[in-house]
Parts: C-alpha cells; structure tokens; sequence
C-alpha cells in the first residue's frame, strides 16, 4: 500500500482508540465552547442577524463517519479526497428558539453587525481570529454546500441533530 498511511485504532502505541481518534481529528476540528451562543446562562451573542444556516456536526459523528470511510472505502475514493459532512443546518437563532422551547425561562440575545466585526478584524491587523470566524458564520461561509455533501458515502449514518443536544 505504498503511498498511504494505515491508522490502527489502539495499535502498538498502546493508546486508546479514543486517543487516537483525538489526534487524527484535533488538525481538522476546531472546537466553539466560547461561540458566546451560552445556552444555559440564559445571554447569547448573536454575530449578523443569526438567520444565516449553518453546517453542524458533533465530534463524536465526525469520529464516526471518519472510522467507516477510512475503513470500508477503497483506497481510490479515499486519495486526496475532502469529505463535506454534516450533522445538521441551523440558524443561531433557531438553536435559541430550540433551547428556549426546552427550556423556557428568561432569554437575552444580543446582536452584533458584521460590520462591527470587519472593523473589529481590520483594527486587529489579522490578529483577531474570533470576529474574523464570526464573520465567517454570520455570512454563511462555513456552511457545506448541501448539493456537495458526502454524508451518503456512510449508509445509516445518523448523526446528532442540534436539538438532540439542548
């Protein structure tokens, strides 16, 4: 198999297939604890207007559709490919409408413009990577084109959807 790399899940390392799984995945996923989108303190920032889709998908479900390609494709689907996945397409302000749904209490969402952001980036010389990825959200540019997405190549992949983790 010259050319590419086999992965064993708790192979001779002797680490955990959970481990492992962390370090393939850690280049490829950025973690959002601090999106300001703070569901349970009951204030959320919302960057644009929070109507723009978003492509959502748990780290555990990408874990798992990564095991199944890596093993189940043929190495020719596999070369040099970028897989387009996810979990599921919500607005911010419709995870605050699910959250407050479940959860209903007193609820403060404040907005902030993307043009405020831009600023914010421009004054920050490239410095400021949050605002410049909430810009990214708030326009939509992180979401997965639906008509390239490769959530297919799993048959019965079954993905958390947003709600389910409210």
């Amino acid at each position: 198999m010259s050319g590419y790399k086999v992965f064993t899940i708790a192979g001779a390392s002797g680490k955990s297939g959970k481990a492992v799984l962390d370090e393939l995945l850690r280049e490829f996923t950025i973690h959002f604890p601090l999106l300001e989108l703070n569901l349970s303190s009951g204030k959320s920032v919302i960057y644009g207007t929070g109507e723009t889709p978003n492509s959502w998908t748990t780290i555990p479900d990408v874990a798992r559709y990564a095991v199944y390609v890596l093993t189940r494709l043929p190495p020719s689907k596999l070369h040099n490919r970028v897989f387009h996945i996810e979990g599921d397409r919500k607005t911010f302000n419709e995870i605050v409408r699910l959250y407050r749904a479940k959860h209903p209490a007193e609820y403060q969402v404040t907005y902030k413009p993307v043009d405020a952001l831009e600023e914010l980036v421009q004054k920050s010389e490239g410095k400021d990577f949050f605002h410049a990825l909430m810009i990214e959200y708030a326009t939509g540019r992180v979401a997965h084109d639906p008509a390239r997405l490769d959530n297919a190549e799993y048959p019965g992949w079954n993905p958390k959807q947003v709600a389910d983790l409210l």
